[in-house]
């Protein structure tokens, strides 16, 4: 803990701290991060037992996929694991992915559906990566929550109509030229 608390000593209240699932010591940073007022968005691949005994409360976003929102609710239809989140982590929002369906964006007041942009599927290996660095990148920039997702789902879909991971991501460029097909 004393690497992460240095390196969290370089942040202040209202920066951003992404965290996954796989990293160590996940709870502690879960809660340090919130002491510092930092604003969270945790995804929580691959889930495990471990993450349903975890103060989830506060962080801003929880982004998921359906199968890790199923695990977490027990609920199987987007809009029911969406709602059943939302209703138990009041504050947070809340994307889940839906691969080829898009994705769903819910804040507690409203529920925003972003589909995926059609497009000659190659290889979809970097496409979630891809759509979260974009997504908390334009929230970075002073995104509103919708014009990120739609930010993000481009970004998704020039990367898997490309082969590769890393070499598949676009640049910030090429998604704001990118229109669909």
């Amino acid at each position: 803990n004393a690497y992460m608390e240095q390196v969290l000593s370089g942040f202040s209240a209202g920066d951003i701290l992404m965290l996954q699932n796989e990293i160590s010591n996940l709870s502690w940073l879960l809660e340090r991060g919130k002491k510092k007022g930092m604003r969270i968005m945790l995804n929580p691949s691959p889930m495990d037992g471990a993450l349903a005994e975890m103060d989830l409360t506060g962080i801003s976003w929880l982004m998921l996929n359906e199968t890790e929102g199923g695990a977490l609710t027990g609920e199987g239809e987007p809009e029911a694991i969406l709602r059943t989140l939302l209703s138990r982590l009041p504050g947070t929002q809340v994307i889940l992915t839906l691969g080829k369906d898009g994705a769903m964006l819910g804040d507690g007041k409203k529920i925003l559906r972003q589909p995926c942009f059609p497009v000659k599927t190659v290889d979809t290996t970097a496409a979630g990566d891809t759509f979260t660095g974009f997504f908390i990148g334009g929230l970075s920039q002073g995104m509103e929550g919708v014009k990120a997702l739609d930010w993000a789902a481009r970004a998704a879909a020039v990367a898997v109509s490309r082969a590769g991971a890393a070499t598949s991501i676009p640049s910030k460029e090429e998604v704001d030229r990118f229109s669909g097909i």
